[in-house]
């Protein structure tokens, strides 16, 4: 499908949406609608779009769901967990949609997995999760180098949002290894935390993640001495291990000086949004992790997390997450 004309709508432009703005913002001669009530995170949005390119043939603000088109080719739903799924049904009731990307973590409370499948295949929709750690190029050549065998991979540093960013290793060790997700073990969780983000938690301690052909997650996050995130995979297949630098976008065997990846640095949302969709309305699909793949992935960390949560709120029937 050529780009030209295609219709795009995003929910949520806060923080991270006005990311996926500034990316959208550059295709050429798409038509954008943006659903946002905060008059704030409007004004922060159109500033932002104001410092890249804008190639789209025309970007429309609406306060409500209510208020858009009756169809588009891509919907983008960037909003906090709280109301993804709330959102997200009310879209796809308001308005016929052919591809969904939606945020992570995905939704609070784990019924809604099934449910959002349900909608996703009554309404035919065709759905991907942004985990994009699988799209970087620094993973994509790891993934060679491990070959799809198990790995252990652990990931270390200081109040680096361990509940809420949980997910985005949980989804490279599916992808590095080619298993799902079995378990993920809160036992040695040891603090329950204020999230930045108002009315949400984090926690610190461990979390384990068990894979099903023998790959291992470990997370460690500490909120009382400083340490920088650190990445660490060991690869029983080449018998070696790798340490990762994000932010260098360069790995090297543990232990030697010599850069094996090197010059591969994390891409930005605003680099990465403009090439999912161009990549799902020219071809059909895209790098990023499908919803029934994700979902399987995000469900055991949820009723990990909302377990450790429930002791000390007995009643608590959602995983106060974003």
């Amino acid at each position: 499908m050529s780009l030209m004309h295609c219709s795009l709508v995003l929910v949520g432009a806060g923080e991270l949406g006005s990311r996926h703005l500034q990316s959208m913002a550059s295709l050429p001669d798409c038509s954008i609608d943006v659903v946002e009530p905060d008059v704030l995170s409007v004004e922060k949005a159109k500033q932002r779009l104001a410092q890249v390119q804008v190639n789209a043939a025309q970007i429309r603000f609406f306060q409500s769901i209510e208020q858009l088109s009756s169809q588009y080719d891509l919907a983008l739903i960037a909003t906090g967990a709280a109301v993804r799924f709330e959102l997200s049904q009310e879209l796809l009731r308001c308005a016929k949609v052919r591809y969904l990307v939606l945020e992570k973590v995905l939704f609070q409370r784990p019924e809604h997995y099934a449910l959002m499948q349900n909608l996703l295949e009554q309404y035919e929709v065709q759905a991907y999760v942004n985990c994009p750690r699988r799209c970087y190029p620094l993973y994509r050549q790891l993934s060679l180098i491990t070959a799809k065998t198990p790995v252990l991979m652990k990931v270390q540093g200081n109040l680096w949002g361990m509940a809420c960013n949980s997910i985005h290793f949980i989804d490279l060790v599916s992808f590095l290894s080619s298993e799902s997700l079995l378990s993920v073990d809160h036992s040695q969780l040891v603090q329950s935390l204020q999230s930045k983000r108002v009315g949400y938690l984090e926690v610190a301690g461990t979390l384990r993640c068990v894979f099903s052909q023998g790959s291992e997650l470990l997370l460690h996050c500490t909120a009382d001495e400083r340490a920088p995130t650190s990445v660490l995979i060991e690869c029983s297949s080449a018998k070696v291990c790798f340490d990762i630098d994000e932010v260098k976008g360069s790995v090297h065997r543990r232990g030697e000086r010599e850069l094996i990846l090197r010059d591969m640095p994390m891409l930005y949302q605003s680099q990465l949004t403009a090439g999912v969709v161009d990549d799902l309305l020219r071809s059909g699909s895209c790098s990023l992790t499908p919803f029934a793949e994700s979902a399987a992935l995000h469900l055991p960390l949820i009723h990990s997390l909302l377990a450790y949560f429930r002791q000390e709120s007995v009643e608590l029937n959602h995983c106060p997450i974003t």
